[in-house]
């Protein structure tokens, strides 16, 4: 047992090892202990009839020395992803923002309403940041099992984390609202968009 805290700490002091992954190790080593002493697979039977008596595995992970499972995300806390509350709270002040530059009646409304678009499609359609950065709105999609979202109801994720990754995308129920006519967020934000006129 005393191996068994000697083998943690060099993993948490000299290695550098994430606690979630020492975790890891650890539940493997338990199970594989766990496996060993198991009565109903005669192993300490054996080890005793092979090595003598009195030698056999025994457990040697308990939950004094190993790390617990306490938190439900055991990551950097600054790519920790947001709770469902946060979400929804993120998404208001997006839309508080727009709200704000049309009532200050001034120049600049049609970007915080650009962002906060961007930001519910990310999150209705489950769209990565370069995904989304690539979308166009040639990319969408009908789903045929879906046909009171509209047009909007499905888009081809083509800029995925390798080359050549392509999925196709489906708003979910709940996160992905009707997404077509003049309630459309992405229709409403082209609307206000100023028509390119070029070079004179």
């Amino acid at each position: 047992m005393a191996k068994m805290d000697e083998w943690s700490m060099r993993l948490t002091s000299e290695e550098q090892v994430a606690p979630s992954t020492i975790r890891s190790y650890q539940c493997t080593l338990r199970q594989f202990t766990e496996f060993l002493v198991d009565a109903r697979y005669s192993w300490t039977a054996a080890c005793e009839r092979e090595f003598g008596p009195g030698k056999h595995p025994v457990a040697i992970c308990h939950e004094w020395n190993t790390i617990a499972h306490l938190n439900d995300y055991e990551g950097d806390p600054e790519a920790r992803p947001f709770t469902r509350e946060e979400i929804q709270k993120f998404l208001d002040y997006a839309d508080e923002q727009v709200e704000r530059a049309v009532n200050g009646r001034r120049k600049g409304a049609l970007a915080p309403y650009r962002d906060a678009t961007l930001f519910k499609v990310m999150y209705g359609w489950g769209l990565r940041r370069t995904e989304t950065s690539k979308l166009d709105i040639a990319d969408w999609g009908r789903n045929p099992a879906a046909p009171e979202f509209g047009r909007y109801r499905r888009t081809p994720g083509r800029a995925g984390q390798a080359l050549g990754d392509q999925r196709q995308v489906r708003g979910l129920p709940g996160r992905a609202g009707p997404a077509e006519g003049p309630d459309s967020p992405l229709d409403k934000a082209r609307l206000r968009q100023p028509p390119f006129r070029g070079r004179d």
